[in-house]
Parts: structure tokens; sequence; C-alpha cells
């Protein structure tokens, strides 16, 4: 899976499967920093601005 796929699946799965941030962060091997800046960016303009 490339980063820019594995970054929405990470927004989905906070977004729409109810995952927490740090569930999210521990599951997919990520910071809860970087989860905290991908839902920033999906706020703002969407799952297209989750890509690296």
């Amino acid at each position: 899976m490339n980063q820019s796929n594995k970054n929405r699946v990470i927004v989905l799965a906070i977004i729409e499967g109810g995952l927490s941030p740090s569930e999210a962060a521990t599951r997919f091997n990520v910071s809860e920093r970087w989860i905290y800046i991908l839902l920033a960016r999906y706020r703002q303009a969407g799952l297209d601005a989750v890509g690296v």
C-alpha cells in the first residue's frame, strides 16, 4: 500500500470506523501527531488532501 492510500485508510478508520486517534496510531504504526495532521487536512479539504 502506498503512503497516500495508507493515509486515506487511516482517516477513514477514524471517521467511519470509529477508531480513536490513539488507536489508529497504534494500529497503523504512526505517531498521534501524524494522525492529527491528517485529520486537519481532511477537515480543510477532504479526503484528497490527505495524500502525501
